[in-house]
C-alpha cells in the first residue's frame, strides 16, 4: 500500500516536472531543476528491556554513516517577490560500517566487516522567504516538512549478503521537520539544511509490537545537516 503511495507521488511529481520543462517558459514565475546533495548525520538507537519483576533498563548507541548522498529534482513557484513555496523528491543513499538495524548477527572469527545500506526516497514541501535585495546574488531560508520511506536495505558480514526490496520491518514513512538557509546566484543555488526525524526513523509498528512482546523496544532517532547543490534549468525566472 506504501508503495502504491509513493508510487503514484512520483508519478505525479514527475509528471509536474516534465509539463512544466514542456511549457518552457509559458510561465516565469515556475522554476525547476536537479540538485544534489551530502549529509552530516546523527543516528541515535536506544534500547529499552522489560525483564520480568525487574525495572526497564536502557542503553544507546550512536551510529554515524560512513556516506550518506543523494539526488533529485525540484520545482518552486513564486508567490511574490519575497516568498516562493518549494518542493523536491530525493533519492537518498546511506552506507554504514557497522551493524546498526541488522542486529541478527553474531559476529565470530574473521571476515568481512558489517556494512548496511539504506536506499530511500523522500519527498519534502518547503516555505522559502527571500531577503530583499537588489543584488544578483539572493539569500533565503527554508521552513517545511519532508517525509522518507526506505525501498531497500541491504545488509552484509561475512559470507551473509541480503539485498531486500521493500524490507518488511524497515519501511515506515519517517516525517522530519526542515530548516535550511541557501543563497542563490543565477542557474545555481547551495543551502545548508538541518532536518529533525520525528519518531522511530525507518522501523514499522508491526516490529514494534513483536520485540514488545519479546519484552524489549527499539527506538531511533536521527538528525541531518544536509549540504545542498541546485542548478535551475529553465532559462529565465523572475525570482
Amino acid at each position: 500500500m506504501l508503495i502504491q503511495i509513493l508510487r503514484s507521488i512520483l508519478i505525479a511529481f514527475v509528471g509536474l516536472f516534465l509539463s512544466k520543462t514542456v511549457q518552457a517558459q509559458s510561465s516565469s514565475s515556475w522554476s525547476y531543476g536537479i540538485a544534489s546533495h551530502y549529509s552530516f548525520e546523527k543516528h541515535t538507537l536506544s534500547w529499552t528491556s522489560y525483564p520480568q519483576g525487574e525495572p526497564a533498563q536502557q542503553s544507546e548507541n550512536k551510529f554515524t554513516p560512513a556516506l550518506a548522498v543523494g539526488a533529485g529534482i525540484w520545482t518552486e513557484k513564486k508567490i511574490s517577490n519575497l516568498f516562493s513555496i518549494y518542493s523536491r523528491l530525493d533519492y537518498h543513499y546511506l552506507r554504514f560500517d557497522d551493524q546498526y538495524l541488522s542486529g541478527w548477527y553474531i559476529k565470530v572469527g574473521g571476515g568481512r566487516n558489517y556494512q548496511e545500506w539504506h536506499n530511500s526516497l523522500a519527498l519534502s514541501l518547503h516555505g522559502r522567504f527571500y531577503i530583499p535585495t537588489k543584488s544578483k546574488l539572493r539569500v533565503y531560508f527554508d521552513a517545511g516538512a519532508k517525509v522518507d520511506r526506505m525501498i531497500k536495505f541491504r545488509s552484509r558480514y561475512a559470507h551473509f549478503d541480503f539485498p531486500n526490496w521493500n524490507p518488511q520491518y524497515m519501511n515506515a514513512v519517517s516525517p522530519a521537520l526542515i530548516g535550511a538557509i541557501g543563497i542563490q546566484y543565477s542557474r545555481l543555488g547551495l543551502s545548508l539544511e538541518s532536518q529533525n526525524y520525528l519518531w522511530n526513523d525507518a522501523l514499522t509498528e508491526d516490529l514494534a509490537a513483536s520485540e514488545r512482546q519479546q519484552l524489549y523496544s527499539r527506538d531511533i532517532s536521527r538528525r541531518n545537516l544536509t549540504l545542498n547543490l541546485s542548478y535551475r534549468l529553465n532559462f529565465k525566472t523572475n525570482n
